[in-house]
């Protein structure tokens, strides 16, 4: 387990990030003497930009939001394009999750928390990620493809902001057999709904993006670039005006 040092240090390297969709890093402090109930204490810190709205884990249990597919949408594209960022900047965040995606007070989505993230050159990673939304390889420590196992991640959000939950669990040995098993969408989507006991009404476009970001095969999972070419992923989304009378609405009744 990483120590909160450590993992302060690493999130420190990642100031140099700026994009709408990155949580903004304002400055770290380390080893600062500062006054708590009259003790002095020797503390390290990072200063980020506030989330008012705090993180997705909350936000997608509400039926306004997965009843909403242009919502949806919207909102997966901020992610995406805010992870498209970080891997043209070479950096792989290896801890995607509903907790790490923030909503501000201008109802923007922002890629948080960068302690257990890599960067091209690394010599090694350090984070076996979060169970139920991290890759398997990564969570065997086996993971050689940073950037696939974003991918996978990112699958599982799309999912979860879609259907408001996971579409699986992992074992205790941190297998999803048969699912991953599955070496096409159709084989894969019959196997779920069976599992289930459910008919999904999703649409073909979503069933196969899906499927193309969490096959088991690192190697054959798509990229941030063929993500943005699906069908589904180029559907309407809302402005950046409708989307805060949207969420304004939603959101002061919630909050």
């Amino acid at each position: 387990m990483t120590s909160p040092i450590h993992a302060i240090l690493n999130e420190s390297r990642f100031l140099f990030l700026s994009h709408p969709n990155i949580i903004s890093i304002i400055k770290t402090q380390d080893h600062e003497q500062i006054i708590f109930k009259r003790e002095e204490l020797n503390v390290s810190a990072i200063v980020m930009e506030l989330a008012l709205y705090g993180d997705f884990s909350k936000i997608v249990m509400q039926p306004f939001f997965t009843q909403d597919e242009k919502l949806v949408r919207t909102y997966f594209r901020q992610f995406i394009e805010g992870l498209g960022y970080l891997h043209k900047n070479s950096v792989a965040h290896l801890d995607i999750k509903l907790e790490n995606l923030l909503l501000t007070e201008q109802f923007t989505l922002k890629i948080s928390d960068f302690d257990h993230a890599f960067i091209e050159g690394d010599p090694k990673i350090k984070t076996k990620g979060t169970q139920n939304s991290r890759a398997p390889e990564l969570g065997k420590m086996k993971c050689d493809y940073p950037k696939a196992a974003d991918i996978y991640s990112a699958g599982i959000i799309l999912f979860a902001l879609r259907t408001g939950s996971f579409p699986w669990t992992e074992d205790e040995e941190g297998d999803f057999e048969p699912l991953l098993a599955c070496e096409d969408s159709e084989a894969f989507w019959k196997i779920y709904e069976e599992i289930i006991e459910e008919s999904l009404e999703l649409s073909p476009d979503f069933k196969e993006l899906f499927f193309s970001m969490v096959r088991a095969d690192p190697q054959k999972r798509v990229t941030v670039e063929e993500i943005k070419e699906n069908s589904w992923f180029q559907g309407p989304v809302y402005s950046e005006q409708e989307l805060k009378i949207l969420m304004c609405e939603h959101m002061i009744d919630t909050y």
